[in-house]
């Protein structure tokens, strides 16, 4: 039963980025629909820096 959930989650994952490759192909700009799909939280500190975490997950570093 995990294996098939594990197998499920993969799936939306990949859908995932080939829909988000797609909206960043076809895209002029970050257009709000691209912000809400890519990002999770922004903050912004008084020394000026800004820290962004997206909800996608690093490709690369899920498969270590």
């Amino acid at each position: 039963m995990a294996r098939l959930e594990a197998e499920q989650e993969e799936r939306q994952h990949q859908r995932q980025q080939i829909d988000i490759s797609r909206m960043l192909t076809e895209s002029n700009g970050l257009s709000l629909e691209l912000v809400d799909l890519l990002i999770d939280k922004i903050y912004v500190y008084p020394d000026k820096r800004v820290d962004v975490e997206f909800k996608i997950r690093d490709s690369l570093a899920a498969h270590k």
